[in-house]
């Protein structure tokens, strides 16, 4: 049977382990909210310089879409400039029959 002397030997013993044990993991508590807080600050820096890429990538769209309808509409006044010109030159050519009929007969 264990004396009384024994049995606060004993108990002195494990509360200095558990006192121990519980600063060990009040350590292993504070460190996993640190790592935690710098992992939600790590994913929020990630976030917004992503969502910075993207709104720059759409803005580049929109420019590169306003200069693809500009260059559609250069393109569509060149081709109707051409056709015009073209007409032109077949009415030119027309009104030189007359002429060159005259040259023939």
């Amino acid at each position: 049977m264990l004396t009384t002397l024994k049995w606060r030997e004993r108990s002195e013993v494990n509360m200095m382990k558990a006192q121990h044990v519980h600063g060990l993991a009040t350590s292993q508590c504070d460190k996993s909210k640190q790592v935690h807080d710098e992992t939600v600050s790590d994913n929020h820096d990630t976030y917004s310089e992503l969502h910075g890429n993207l709104k720059q990538k759409v803005a580049d769209s929109h420019f590169l879409v306003a200069k693809l309808e500009e260059r559609g509409k250069s393109l569509e006044t060149s081709i109707k400039s051409t056709r015009q010109s073209l007409a032109d030159l077949e009415e030119a050519i027309r009104a030189k029959d007359p002429p060159l009929q005259l040259c023939l007969w």
